[in-house]
């Protein structure tokens, strides 16, 4: 009986690799997020006008919104068990600040203020038929370029900040499959550990994609 039970066991390990077939999924989707910053990362906001006036005082600033695009790749070794590794980008640009005291204003940048996020991690999706859950999580790296001006007609030669951040992320959702697509919703979080104050960024996406077998 226990060699029975053995050859059976032995039998569903060599065939489930047999039976199934990896997986690529490739992702876009559309998000808008709150970056929450502090002291460290709030003076790269200043922005000054012509005369050398400030605009906006980045110390002032508790969190930029933000909205662009998302990009992922995520490779699964089985389809039965989908565990496996997700490659990611972002890319996002301003369109409103909340200041510390109060009050938010929005902004548009004339000089293609943005920040882009490289991600890489492990992912897990789980189907219950057509429709299930993931759970992605790694590290991150994140470029972000800040223009000092901001006035209409600038002709000059625009000078920026530029800082880099770096951390942990996660993110959560809704899934759901039809023949050879997807769709998902879902929540991010990005923790930055680059700077000595708490800076990160929430947010929401949702989107769709394609799937290689």
């Amino acid at each position: 009986m226990k060699r029975l039970v053995l050859l059976v066991m032995l039998a569903i390990g060599i065939s489930c690799p047999a039976f199934s077939s990896p997986e690529t999924w490739l992702g876009l989707s559309f998000i808008a997020g709150r970056n929450y910053i502090n002291g460290d990362v709030g003076k790269y906001y200043t922005v000054y006008d012509l005369d050398g006036q400030v605009l906006i005082d980045g110390m002032d600033i508790g969190l930029v919104r933000r909205v662009g695009g998302k990009i992922d790749v995520t490779i699964f070794p089985l389809s039965s068990v989908r565990v496996g590794i997700v490659v990611s980008g972002s890319l996002m640009f301003p369109v409103g600040f909340d200041w510390r005291s109060g009050g938010s204003e929005g902004y548009f940048s004339r000089n293609l203020d943005l920040v882009f996020d490289g991600e890489i991690g492990v992912s897990y999706y789980q189907l219950f038929g057509s429709a299930g859950f993931f759970i992605d999580g790694g590290m991150f790296y994140s470029y972000n370029r800040v223009a000092k001006e901001n006035e209409k007609n600038y002709r000059e030669e625009t000078t920026y900040d530029i800082f880099h951040e770096w951390g942990v992320w996660g993110e959560l959702g809704l899934l759901a499959t039809f023949h050879n697509g997807f769709f998902r919703l879902g929540f991010k979080y990005n923790h930055d550990l680059c700077y000595s104050d708490m800076n990160f960024n929430i947010s929401l996406f949702a989107g769709g994609g394609v799937i290689f077998r």
